[in-house]
């Protein structure tokens, strides 16, 4: 009986724990939002990402550890195998989620990436924009943007501040460049 109140108030704690920490990053994200401006602006992806990933590694890492440890036989090679792409892809998400910026600041545009070094361009640097509207519930969308020396920006909608990255370009690139859009 101990137990079962034991984990009762455990989940009871954790969930306050996890209201009280997306309470605080929303209030953050807000202080952040209001500082911006149509010129100065960060695309970034939210911090839910990070958050996600921050958790499928901790599950990820607990039934891997679990399971080599506390079974019988050590689990199979395939096991090892499909956890470590989990782990690997939830410390992607989280990594991402701290790296990847795309800050404009007038017409200079300043890309942060992963796995690249970060590169800058402007607005009249830009040949191509191709974006891509889903037919889902959502409507997700996505930009692809191709500048005159071969780099290559691809936006999601589930971005923060992607509606002004939109607004933009529709503004500040000539419409023979833009493929996709309905001006």
């Amino acid at each position: 009986m101990s137990r079962a109140i034991s984990i009762v108030i455990s989940s009871i704690l954790l969930s306050a724990t996890l209201s009280f920490v997306f309470a605080t990053m929303s209030k953050a994200k807000d202080k952040a939002r209001k500082k911006m401006t149509d010129d100065k602006f960060t695309v970034a992806l939210p911090q839910m990402v990070a958050t996600i990933g921050a958790i499928g590694d901790v599950v990820f890492s607990i039934v891997v550890i679990g399971f080599t440890f506390f079974s019988k036989e050590v689990p199979h090679l395939i096991f090892y195998l499909v956890f470590g792409l989990g782990i690997w892809v939830g410390s992607y998400l989280i990594l991402k989620t701290l790296v990847f910026r795309v800050i404009v600041s007038g017409e200079r545009i300043l890309v942060h990436d992963i796995l690249k070094k970060p590169y800058e361009f402007t607005f009249s640097d830009i040949v191509s924009v191709r974006r891509k509207v889903s037919r889902n519930q959502i409507k997700s969308e996505k930009m692809i943007v191709k500048t005159n020396t071969g780099k290559k920006l691809v936006l999601d909608s589930a971005e923060e501040s992607y509606d002004r990255f939109l607004n933009r370009i529709k503004s500040g690139v000539s419409a023979e460049y833009l493929k996709g859009f309905d001006i």
